[in-house]
Parts: structure tokens; sequence; C-alpha cells
């Protein structure tokens, strides 16, 4: 989990807020309290990550944004 300016192989594209394991449901948000679209819940990791950073598990096909959306455990 980085900040992608530190990283030279980083793609634009492959940041947390677009990854399938990014949860940014409505409950996961008010759980998390963030109102501004910045913050997400990591399903791989299970922490709070902010939506412009990277990592190394980064999957495409996100975010999780509604309940029927929730089944990341097919990206493991």
């Amino acid at each position: 989990y980085r900040d992608p300016a530190d990283d030279g192989a980083f793609r634009v594209s492959e940041v947390c807020g677009n990854c399938k394991a990014y949860d940014q449901t409505e409950d996961m948000l008010e759980c998390i309290g963030d109102e501004s679209g910045n913050l997400g819940y990591c399903q791989l990791y299970k922490f709070v990550c902010e939506a412009s950073y990277t990592c190394d598990k980064w999957v495409e096909g996100g975010p999780i944004t509604s309940e029927a959306q929730k089944d990341y455990k097919d990206i493991l």
C-alpha cells in the first residue's frame, strides 16, 4: 500500500479507488465516517485505504458500491 507517486512501475489506472476489492458501499462509508469519497475499505487486506493509493494486489473491476457487488471472494 503506497502513494503511486512513489512507484515507478505504477499505472495511473491501478489505484485503490477502482479496485474490485475496494468497498465503498453506503454502509461501509457510514461506518468509516467518510463523506468525501476518498476512503474505502480494502476487502483483501482488511483496512481503510485512500482511493488514490495503490498496492500489489490491485484487481480490475471495482469499486464495490452496492450490496449486490459484494461477492468479492472470487477475486482472491
